[in-house]
C-alpha cells in the first residue's frame, strides 16, 4: 500500500454502498456518512473527504468503528482483510468509484432471527402487525423502485465490481434488469452476491443462464444452522433445497465461486460449528467463511462465562480439523471469533436476551431450546424473565447501531 497508516482502507477511495434507510457510505458496515443522494454528490461530500483525510493521517473516524472494534479484539475485520487482498491499491491517485454495493430493497422471503426490518420485509411486516412500526413493509433504496436502478445504469459502464445484497437480491426485479442491461451492453464486471440462493428462476428468467454470461461471479450463501436449528434461525430456509441449488450452479456456472457464510451468535454457535464440520467433510469444494453478528441480544459477548466456554470448545473442534488447522488464514479467523467473544462482557443482558427469545418464540410459535437442544442447560424456570419485554425489547432491537 502507498500508505502504511494503521487506519486506512481502500473502500472509501473506491466504493459506494447503498442502504434502504436513505444513506450511502463506503461499505455495508458504514452507511452513516450522508443521506441518500446521487453518486456524484456523495463522492464530493465533505463527510467522505473527511473520512479519506482521517484515514491517510492515521486517525480513527467514528464511522468506521465496527472494523476498528473488531481489529482491537484481534478478530476478522474488513479493513485488514482488504489490506491483505489489495496490497497494491494506489492511494495516491484521485479516488474514483470502482465498486458499487447495491441493496434495491428489503424484500426478502426469510425471517432470519438476527435480521431486522430494514433488511427483511417479512420482519418489517411482523413489526407492523405487532404495532411497533408503521408504513409499507417493502422499503426501496432511494425511496422508489427505480431510483437506484437509474443510478446503476448511469455508472455501471466503468465499474470493476458490482455487488448485490438485500433483502434477498434474487427476488428483486431491478437486479435482473441490471444483469440484462450489462449483458446487452457487453459490460461484464466482477459480480458478487450476498444471497440465500433460495431460487434459481424468477418470472421466467433463469439465473443460471444470466450468470453464465459473466466471466467472474461469486456467491456468498448464508447457512447459520442445520437440523431443526436451520428453519428456526433462518426462518423459511430449506437446507437440502439450498444445497441442491448450489450443486446446480456449480454444474452450470463453473466460473462461479461459492462461499458458505456462517453468522455466529451465542444461540447458533455450537450448532453452526457442527454444520461447518459437515461442510468441510462433505463439501470440500466449497469455501466456508465465519462471521460474528453484532446484535443487542444474540451477540456472543452477551453469553455468560459458562456458556462462552461451551462455545469455545465447539470452535476448537473446528480449528482442529485438518482443512482449518493447516490454513493459517482460516485458523486465525476462528481464533478471532473466540477473541471477539471474550473481548467484552455483556452478560448483564443475558436475562434480557432470554426474555427477548421467549417473546420471539411466542410470536413465531417456536421454542429455541427444542431447535437448539444444546441450550437445555439454560434453566429458564429459575430465571426472572421480563414479561414486559415485548414492546421494549423490539424497540431496543430497532436501535440498530447500539451495542
Amino acid at each position: 500500500m502507498a500508505y502504511k497508516s494503521p487506519t486506512i482502507c481502500p473502500l472509501p477511495f473506491s466504493s459506494v454502498s447503498y442502504s434502504m434507510t436513505g444513506q450511502m457510505g463506503p461499505c455495508t458496515n458504514c452507511y452513516s456518512l450522508t443521506d441518500y443522494q446521487t453518486i456524484e454528490e456523495y463522492w464530493k461530500s465533505p463527510e467522505l473527504k473527511q473520512l479519506q483525510k482521517d484515514m491517510k493521517e492515521g486517525k480513527r473516524n467514528k464511522n468506521c468503528h465496527e472494523c476498528y472494534m473488531r481489529e482491537d479484539a484481534d478478530a476478522w475485520n474488513t479493513r485488514q482483510y482488504l489490506e491483505k487482498e489489495m496490497p497494491d491499491f494506489n492511494f495516491e491517485e484521485e479516488p474514483k468509484v470502482k465498486m458499487l454495493w447495491l441493496r434495491f430493497s428489503n424484500l426478502c422471503n426469510y425471517r432470519c432471527l438476527d435480521c431486522n426490518p430494514t433488511t427483511s420485509s417479512l420482519i418489517f411486516n411482523d413489526f407492523i402487525k405487532r404495532g411497533v412500526l408503521e408504513g409499507e413493509a417493502v422499503v426501496h433504496s432511494g425511496g422508489s423502485e427505480t431510483d437506484l436502478l437509474d443510478q446503476v445504469k448511469k455508472h455501471v459502464g466503468y465499474l470493476e465490481q458490482i455487488s448485490f445484497s438485500g433483502g434477498e437480491p434474487l427476488l428483486h426485479w431491478q437486479h435482473y434488469e441490471v444483469l440484462e442491461y450489462m449483458i446487452e451492453k457487453n459490460i461484464l464486471p466482477t459480480v458478487k452476491y450476498f444471497t440465500n440462493l433460495s431460487i434459481l428462476n424468477y418470472r421466467k428468467k433463469s439465473l443460471v443462464e444470466l450468470w453464465s454470461k459473466f466471466p467472474s461471479i461469486s456467491a456468498n450463501v448464508g447457512f447459520d444452522a442445520m437440523g431443526d436449528g436451520c428453519n428456526y434461525f433462518r426462518g423459511n430456509m430449506s437446507f437440502d433445497k439450498t444445497i441442491d441449488n448450489i450443486n446446480t450452479v456449480r454444474a452450470n456456472v463453473p466460473q462461479c465461486e461459492i462461499t458458505i457464510v456462517v453468522t455466529f451468535t451465542w444461540l447458533n454457535a455450537i450448532n453452526a460449528c457442527k454444520m461447518i464440520l459437515w461442510f468441510l467433510n462433505n463439501h470440500p469444494e466449497l469455501n466456508v467463511a465465519p462471521n460474528q453478528v453484532l446484535h443487542r441480544y444474540l451477540d456472543m459477548r452477551v453469553a455468560p462465562q459458562w456458556k462462552k466456554e461451551q462455545i469455545k470448545k465447539a470452535f476448537e473442534e473446528v480449528i482442529q480439523h485438518p482443512r482449518i488447522k493447516n490454513n493459517l488464514d482460516q485458523k486465525k479467523a476462528y481464533e478471532g471469533l473466540i477473541k471477539m467473544m471474550y473481548s467484552a462482557d455483556y452478560s448483564d443482558r443475558w436475562v434480557d436476551s432470554i426474555s427477548w427469545l421467549r417473546d420471539m418464540d411466542k410470536w413465531r410459535s417456536m421454542n429455541f431450546q427444542e431447535a437448539f437442544p444444546e441450550h437445555l442447560d439454560i434453566e429458564i424456570d429459575k430465571m426472572v424473565l421480563k414479561p414486559e419485554m415485548e414492546e421494549g425489547a423490539l424497540l431496543k432491537f430497532l436501535e440498530l447501531g447500539e451495542m
